[in-house]
């Protein structure tokens, strides 16, 4: 006999239902642990012009610069309102409408347009 055969001689002579090291130990596999990642925006970076981020739809999830649009919010309406109600309806009143610093702006990909966030006005 040599010397590698001892151990594994001495391993097949333990008796039934008693397990061996020596194929226990080869048989583990390695765990691996994953940390779940999380979307790479923040809301306070998005602001009236496009901004760079990872697009949180699970069927894209690619690295884009979003697109905006620009749309009549909260803002615009009660500006609208203020000057109806000063008596602004010669077409003063109608200024939020076409102002886009007064608009809230919807960030979306440009690959499966999904509507990432909307910064609002107000």
């Amino acid at each position: 006999m040599n010397a590698t055969s001892a151990p594994m001689q001495a391993e097949f002579q333990k008796g039934p239902g008693q397990p061996s090291t020596a194929m226990t130990n080869q048989n583990r596999a390695p765990v691996i642990v994953q940390q779940p990642v999380s979307p790479a925006f923040a809301a306070a970076s998005f602001t009236d012009r496009p901004a760079r981020t990872v697009c949180p739809n699970p069927s894209c999830g690619y690295e884009i610069m979003t697109q905006v649009t620009y749309k009549v919010g909260l803002l615009g309406w009660i500006i609208f309102g203020a000057t109806m109600f000063l008596g602004c309806w010669l077409g003063c009143c109608l200024l939020p409408f076409f102002v886009k610093a007064l608009k809230d702006v919807e960030h979306t990909c440009p690959r499966c347009s999904y509507n990432i966030y909307t910064y609002k006005r107000m």
